[in-house]
């Protein structure tokens, strides 16, 4: 165990110490001050400890050591300023700061001991004695006279936290869930700063602000959409299509975002067309006038669709007749008409009898 000896004009003392460290700790102090109500004897009178380090939350005991002394020894340990035990060591418990006394004495002669023990914490830096501690240490010592005038030494236990500055710089599709940050949804460019709390294990307390920052890039997808008639066929990404609908196609546009375009797609269909007509005497077809049977092809644009197509006009003609019969008779005339019906006439007479030629496809009159 490490000892540290301190002389006066007419005492020595000696300081006995140990390390000390904590869970929690950080800003740790372990004093110890000797003084003595006795100028004149030459006595010694430390405290040990039987752990070292000390964990927090742990038991450990504490020693009286004593020299010096011409007689029967009597102590008195004192827990922060409370009587606790006259045995020459006491068993205590690391669970929050504390200063323990111990009074030793043998009638002419007395000394006293301090040990301290103070757990803390502290955030990037710490201001000790002149010196500025910016990392975590097990030991720090100083040695000096403490405010009430004992010859101290002062055992510093140290752990720093430091805040931290993480910048992320993310470029992602549509929209971008900050998880490891302020857990916010984005949807467009933006630069974001996040301060939150580094602590010490104690979720109540808040400790050591820290600030992050997100540079974010927001790629969108792209949804075209296409609405097209044509004739027949059209072929699109590749594809021939030849029958109306909607259609899909999926890829990666130039950001690598997911992306789906629309085909809303009309097929007329072009062709060709046989067309069989009849007429009598003339027909008048798109523009065109005929007296005659006729086979032709007219090469057309549908004005509807704009698609090419092909008609075959198949055209017959009829042509009307017109007989007259003059007949001079006896008594009765029987007349076979045109359309083989017959009628009987007894008198004079002129008749007129109109009927029609039939298109011999079909019963239809022409």
């Amino acid at each position: 165990m490490p000892m540290i000896y301190i002389s006066t004009e007419k005492n020595h003392f000696r300081i006995s110490f140990t390390k000390i460290t904590a869970i929690r700790l950080v800003v740790f102090l372990c004093l110890f001050a000797i003084s003595s109500s006795r100028l004149s004897a030459q006595t010694s009178l430390s405290v040990s400890s039987s752990e070292n380090p000390i964990p927090w939350g742990s038991d450990f005991n504490l020693n009286a050591e004593a020299s010096g002394f011409s007689g029967e020894i009597f102590y008195e340990w004192y827990e922060n300023g409370n009587f606790i035990s006259t045995d020459n060591f006491i068993t205590a418990t690391s669970d929050f700061s504390k200063t323990f006394m111990l009074i030793a004495s043998d009638g002419d002669s007395t000394d006293t001991a301090y040990y301290s023990i103070i757990y803390d914490t502290t955030c990037n830096s710490y201001s000790w004695h002149n010196r500025t501690i910016t990392s975590s240490s097990d030991t720090l010592t100083w040695l000096g006279t403490s405010l009430l005038g004992y010859d101290s030494m002062v055992v510093l236990n140290l752990t720093v936290f430091t805040s931290t500055h993480n910048k992320t710089t993310v470029t992602a599709c549509n929209e971008y869930t900050w998880a490891s940050g302020n857990g916010i949804t984005y949807d467009k460019d933006t630069v974001v700063y996040y301060n939150h709390y580094i602590n010490n294990g104690d979720t109540i307390n808040n400790f050591c602000l820290s600030t992050d920052t997100l540079v974010l890039t927001i790629n969108k997808s792209t949804h075209n959409v296409t609405t097209t008639s044509v004739c027949d066929s059209l072929n699109w990404h590749s594809v021939n299509y030849t029958t109306s609908g909607t259609y899909l196609y999926s890829y990666n546009n130039i950001s690598g975002c997911a992306s789906v375009d629309t085909l809303k797609l009309i097929i007329n269909n072009s062709g060709d067309t046989t067309i069989y007509d009849t007429a009598c005497n003339v027909r008048i077809y798109r523009g065109k006038t005929f007296t005659q049977s006729i086979d032709t092809v007219f090469n057309l644009t549908k004005v509807n669709t704009g698609c090419d197509s092909t008609v075959n006009y198949s055209l017959i003609v009829f042509s009307s007749v017109s007989n007259v019969t003059t007949d001079t008779v006896c008594d009765s005339y029987t007349w076979t008409r045109g359309d083989g019906s017959e009628e009987t006439y007894t008198n004079d007479t002129v008749i007129r009898y109109t009927y029609y030629i039939q298109n011999e496809d079909g019963p239809e009159n022409t």
